[in-house]
């Protein structure tokens, strides 16, 4: 029938190695950014071998080739892939598995950063972006700004601009002024924006 393929072509030269990652790992991944501005020397790279069955003795490095941008929404894990050059004297097929050794050693002494909702991120009139952060002793809402990394699906990186244990405005940010009063949600209410609440904000 027209439009319907008839063979496929499989570049054997190289392979692609694909697996998930939880959200902490995938932070330490270069941004595109990154890799295109870092010299090869200087170049941030995480160290990942590859191994087969077929070969249970040998591995192989791994180069980062690209990542999701958004978390499976049944694991929250995000789809990396990485390339292999295809290994001389091993019969390695499209389609087979492979066993991923990942070394997080080097995690230990990058930046920490932060994710937040992106819907608790707001900007000011010269489009500078904050969040809400709660007075706990007066229950009102300060803007706190704050420095902004990637996106990663429903969620933000916050680079500087708060500490562990900061409570943060996660609902109803949009319609929040300089020392408004807030309360706190119920464990069992969502953190969703409220279509009737103009005057108070959740947290």
């Amino acid at each position: 029938q027209a439009k319907a393929p008839v063979f496929s072509l499989i570049d054997e030269a190289s392979l692609l190695i694909k697996f998930d990652v939880p959200e902490n790992l995938i932070l330490a991944l270069p941004s595109a950014a990154e890799r295109e501005t870092a010299a090869p020397a200087e170049a941030k790279t995480n160290k990942v071998w590859a191994s087969f069955d077929t070969e249970k003795e040998m591995s192989f490095p791994l180069q980062f080739l690209e990542a999701a941008s958004r978390a499976d929404p049944k694991t929250q894990t995000f789809e990396v892939t990485f390339s292999l050059p295809r290994p001389e004297g091993l019969t390695v097929l499209p389609g087979m598995t492979a066993s991923v050794t990942v070394d997080v050693s080097g995690l230990e002494d990058q930046q920490v950063v932060y994710l937040v909702p992106l819907h608790a991120v707001s900007a000011n009139g010269s489009l500078e972006p904050h969040v809400w952060v709660v007075d706990e002793s007066r229950m009102t809402v300060h803007a706190q700004k704050v420095t902004l990394g990637r996106m990663l699906g429903a969620s933000v990186e916050i680079l500087s601009g708060l500490k562990p244990g900061t409570r943060i405005v996660t609902a109803g940010a949009a319609f929040l002024a300089e020392d408004m009063p807030v309360t706190l949600m119920k464990q069992t209410e969502q953190a969703e924006p409220r279509k009737d609440d103009n005057s108070e904000s959740g947290v």
